[in-house]
Formats: C-alpha cells, structure tokens, sequence
C-alpha cells in the first residue's frame, strides 16, 4: 500500500518501543503480585477471588 510505504522506514524503532513497553507492563504486573508494589485497590477484592463459586 502507498500509504504505509513512507512508515516502513519507522518499523524498527516502532517494534523496539513497542518491546520496551510490554516489558515494562510485565515488570509491573510481576511487582505487584510478588511484592505487592504499587499497592492495588483490588487487594480487598483478591481474598474472594478463589471462594470456589
């Protein structure tokens, strides 16, 4: 497609922020299950979470 043609030349830095971010997003989720940190407003809601319902 012409439209995309110009944006190629972007794909390789798009790809490494796109990495950085979801690396980010996985060292965040792993935190706050393991440490607790940043502390959560649904931490109230995780004691109900396996009532077996």
């Amino acid at each position: 497609m012409k439209l995309f043609d110009g944006l190629s030349k972007y794909q390789p830095q798009a790809l490494a922020v796109l990495r950085i971010m979801t690396a980010l997003q996985f060292i965040e989720h792993g935190t706050q299950k393991l440490f607790n940190f940043p502390a959560s407003d649904h931490a109230a809601a995780a004691e109900f979470e396996d009532t077996g319902r």
